[in-house]
């Protein structure tokens, strides 16, 4: 019996390890320890990403390691995650020493398909369905669920390998009539389901997803060895599309360079916060500071507010996957700001009205303690204004997160004119306890996602107004990609804060805002009929009891029906474009500096389809020239909004 030891990353000397053991003692059973902790972006994702000549000898690998003689035994003490696992598929046992490990396979986030032949393998061995899972759907396998699939054993971590060194041989390696007794067509179904949820999630440019279920569907229909084949070319042509390569530049390239931003030195225990406002945004940043770690401190002089914010903070804590038993009581609710004089970072979430927040964070600055910073998750307020009205100018920045809070993962640091680095250096430690993407901006209308996100729903009241009907803009929007319609956002928003919003935009009428005014007219026009969006239950739709969006009988009454020409291609068209016009004046006017965390803003904070790349990765997807006279077409019909900044 041989032992290999294998390190968290799949490094050419542990290849020639493996190697040497299959030739030299082919008949003795070889032991594959997966030891080391490790992470696929980090430890996995480019040996995935070099050259094919590079990658297929690990291909060879997997096939040669189940089909020795001696065969092979995975013993497991760690989580394993990309090339491991799928080296532990071949082997023809798995053993896990650790209960509470998991087997994960994260790569189609980056749009990739497994390159080992583990679609094949997977799908062999579990039901089907739960193969989809893990490999499309990223759902991570745990040790007790691996064990009652007969997918793996749990044994003692102390306990001799020995005993377990009888293996059988893979089962599609057995004589014929010994494998998977279940019928192509109960796997065809299971497929077909997958397939149509792909396509109600996913646009028709996202490459891997739909070529990943082809492989599995051509494949199970072959004998082994051309099944892995097939999914191993898929693999190889799959990383080439643009949709992949989209991905891999957001969540590879662009992430990286977001988590390089912090490279300050945490402090040694988690920061004190304090939370000014228990509405729902204030309650989803408590809520996600004490799943931290934080001490939070969460103020609001409304009793009810409060009640509300830990009745929701308690529901939170308590979902099977946020369970942290001394969660709630880590925070702390008080009707006045004198308890925040113990935060590190005070945290001010009023309502989005400049009057507001400057009585707020005026009061705020008598408890700030020295070292102490002050922020404002605001939207579009100007932060270098706010600052004006706090006692440390230089001790206070923007701090925009996104709702709901604890799930949506980027973190928008706004910076002032006046504001300091080390108040940005403390904003970043936030982000990195908070498990939060930084994206840092300078102070300007809207600063960057709010002054994109505001002209991609202002383009959308445009074609309303112009006679398109409200669902087919929003459905086309899905159709392309977005997590919701720009007109259901609207009304999700509220539809009398986005006229405060975008009456501050129109103050310095910078890109599209030069049209805030036609855009408060029409909000002017629903807000007028008592229709302020789904809180109301009446917006640009209806809304039943439940909830649930209805069309609105009365619409053409205040928007009556165009003469026609309003097609999906167009409204798809005019809401790409805009965007990534707006981005481009951002860009310009200094207040992003980076493309590339431009487009992983876009895809984290208001969900743009990664596959497009984001609003400048869209320019490059369609090329500049195309872009530059599809601006030119659409300038001179809809105004100067879509003329191109380049």
């Amino acid at each position: 019996m041989v032992e290999i030891a294998l390190p968290a990353a799949p490094v050419r000397e542990i290849f020639d390890r493996i190697t040497e053991a299959l030739d030299a003692v082919p008949d003795e059973p070889l032991v594959l320890r997966f030891l080391s902790p490790s992470e696929f972006t980090r430890d996995h994702l480019a040996v995935y990403l070099q050259a094919e000549a590079g990658l297929r000898p690990w291909c060879d690998l997997a096939r040669r390691l189940e089909a020795r003689e001696g065969g092979a035994i995975a013993w497991v003490e760690q989580d394993l995650t990309g090339l491991w696992f799928e080296l532990a598929l071949a082997c023809r046992r798995r053993l896990l020493a650790n209960p509470k490990a998991r087997f994960s396979f994260p790569a189609m986030q980056f749009g990739l398909l497994p390159a080992l032949g583990s679609g094949q393998r997977l799908a062999r061995l579990l039901p089907l369905p739960d193969a989809i899972a893990v490999l499309l759907h990223g759902k991570p396998l745990d040790a007790e669920s691996a064990a009652e699939r007969g997918f793996a054993q749990i044994v003692d971590r102390d306990e001799p390998v020995s005993p377990f060194t009888q293996v059988t041989r893979q089962p599609w390696d057995q004589p014929p009539g010994s494998g998977s007794t279940v019928s192509y067509a109960e796997q065809g179904q299971v497929l077909n389901a997958a397939f149509l949820e792909v396509r109600g999630r996913m646009p028709p440019a996202e490459a891997a997803p739909t070529a990943f279920l082809r492989s599995l569907h051509d494949g199970l229909e072959r004998t082994f060895e051309p099944a892995v084949k097939l999914e191993q070319a898929e693999f190889f042509r799959t990383r080439l599309t643009p949709s992949t390569q989209n991905r891999l530049r957001l969540f590879a390239t662009a992430t990286a360079k977001a988590r390089s931003q912090m490279n300050v030195a945490p402090t040694a225990t988690p920061p004190a916060i304090g939370v000014i406002g228990a509405g729902l945004m204030g309650t989803g940043i408590a809520y996600t500071a004490a799943r931290a770690g934080c001490e939070v401190f969460l103020a609001d002089q409304n009793p009810d507010a409060l009640t509300r914010s830990f009745q929701r903070i308690s529901k939170l804590a308590h979902t099977p996957d946020q369970a942290t038993p001394d969660l709630i009581g880590r925070i702390h609710g008080a009707p006045d700001l004198r308890p925040l004089a113990a935060a590190d970072i005070i945290i001010e979430a009023v309502f989005e009205r400049f009057e507001v927040k400057a009585e707020v964070l005026r009061e705020a600055g008598r408890f700030l303690r020295p070292g102490a910073i002050l922020a404002s998750n605001t939207t579009t307020l100007p932060i270098s204004r706010l600052a004006e009205l706090t006692h440390e100018p230089s001790q206070f920045l923007g701090t925009h997160f996104f709702a709901p809070v604890d799930r949506m993962n980027l973190l928008e640091i706004i910076r002032g004119e006046r504001t300091s680095d080390g108040a940005v250096d403390r904003a970043l430690q936030l982000a990195f306890y908070l498990g939060k993407t930084p994206v840092i901006v300078s102070d300007g209308p809207g600063f960057f996602t709010s002054r994109v996100v505001m002209a991609y729903v202002q383009e959308a009241f445009f074609l309303l107004e112009e006679g398109a009907h409200p669902s087919l803009i929003d459905n086309t929007a899905l159709n392309a990609g977005m997590i919701i319609g720009p007109l259901a956002m609207a009304d999700l928003t509220s539809l009398d804060l986005l006229r405060d919003i975008y009456l501050s935009l129109g103050r310095e009428r910078r890109g599209a805002a030069r049209d805030a005014p036609r855009t408060v007219a029409l909000l002017d026009r629903m807000i007028g009929l008592g229709r302020t969006g789904k809180k109301s239950g009446a917006g640009i739709y209806d809304y039943g009891p439940r909830g649930e969006r209805r069309s609105w009988p009365k619409l053409r009454e205040v928007f009556p029906a165009g003469p026609g020409g309003i097609t999906p291609d167009i409204i798809s068209q005019r809401l790409l474009v805009i965007q990534s016009v707006e981005a481009m004046h951002a860009l310009n006017e200094g207040i992003l500096a980076d493309p590339d965390l431009g487009d992983l803003a876009a895809v984290l904070g208001w969900s743009y389809p990664p596959c497009l790349g984001g609003p400048f990765g869209y320019v490059n997807l369609v090329g500049r020239e195309v872009f530059a006279a599809t601006c030119q077409a659409l300038t001179a019909k809809c105004g100067e909004r879509f003329r191109s900044p380049y």
